[in-house]
């Protein structure tokens, strides 16, 4: 896990892609969240490509900061 200030989280699965959150504060109260996936370093990656598997981590990053903005409305 990487933390700089508590900033950015990111983290490594055991297949080797990455799943990053960055924190950056736009106002008062307001932070902006950017969620990211890596997957060029990851040993299923190919797999993930082929089989279709890849479209859905855009649909769960969707989802999450869907979620994370109606937990903690601006």
């Amino acid at each position: 896990m990487d933390s700089e200030d508590q900033k950015v989280i990111e983290w490594e699965h055991p297949a080797g892609h990455r799943w990053r959150w960055e924190f950056v504060p736009v106002g008062d109260g307001v932070t902006e969240v950017t969620e990211s996936y890596d997957g060029t370093t990851s040993k299923v990656g190919r797999f993930q490509e082929t089989s279709g598997l890849a479209g859905l981590n855009v649909a769960g990053i969707e989802k999450t900061l869907t979620k994370l903005a109606e937990r903690y409305p601006a």
